[in-house]
């Protein structure tokens, strides 16, 4: 019975190492501007759980540290949205891109400071503030408009 189970298990394990590559490649975009992102979703995710249970730690404020890092380096690369603009829409795109990316920053300073002065209702509040700017942002500047 138990030979059974590690073979179950085995070929599960076999499986997805086939079709994880596959799949993974489909959608993945490897641009700086992506890896800069997904870096800053990483840690909100994390936070969220945080925030949901009150229980904020040092981590939550390197967390913090690190998707501003993150987003400062997303800041100045280059998108596909406004890649495919020229002239002035495109300067546009980008002048407003780096606006709200700078508001985001500020956000998370000020989530930075509620955390280090243990304000853990309005670290809440602020964590959850963020959902509606990632939502916004990706409504704009990714070619998904939102599904990203």
């Amino acid at each position: 019975m138990n030979k059974m189970y590690v073979r179950f298990a085995l070929s599960i394990l076999l499986a997805a190492m086939l079709i994880g590559p596959v799949i993974a490649k489909d959608d993945h975009d490897d641009s700086p501007i992506v890896k800069h992102m997904e870096r800053v979703a990483s840690n909100y995710k994390k936070l969220r759980r945080q925030a949901r249970r009150m229980k904020f730690d040092d981590t939550s404020v390197k967390m913090v540290a690190q998707m501003q890092i993150h987003v400062i380096g997303a800041m100045h690369e280059n998108f596909e949205v406004a890649e495919k603009l020229s002239g002035k829409e495109k300067k546009l795109m980008i002048l407003n891109f780096r606006k709200d990316m700078s508001k985001l920053v500020k956000k998370l300073l000020d989530l930075e400071i509620a955390l280090l002065e243990d304000r853990k209702a309005d670290a809440k509040r602020m964590i959850g503030e963020l959902a509606k700017h990632k939502s916004d942002g990706h409504e704009k500047y990714t070619e998904e408009g939102g599904e990203s």
